[in-house]
């Protein structure tokens, strides 16, 4: 890859993209939102059927936030 790119939040309003790659094909940009805690959770199928794990940090939804062809941009967060 003979480009950079780099992310950054902009005081949780926003993604800021940072690129000096000026156009490429077009990627979709997720945000992947999660508990900072722990869960138990109880297992309904074979083979572990009714045993208990712990979960770190489930994930909780994972939002599309814009698209980003090239360069630099700023996405807003939804939850801003």
């Amino acid at each position: 890859m003979d480009w950079h790119i780099y992310l950054d939040a902009n005081d949780n309003t926003g993604i800021r993209i940072d690129s000096d790659k000026l156009e490429i094909e077009m990627h979709e940009v997720l945000v992947v939102v999660y508990l900072i805690q722990e869960e138990v959770i109880k297992i309904k199928q074979e083979p572990n059927k009714g045993k208990k794990v712990k979960n770190k940090n489930p994930v909780q939804d994972i939002l599309k936030i814009g698209d980003w062809t090239g360069g630099d941009v700023v996405l807003p967060l939804p939850m801003a």
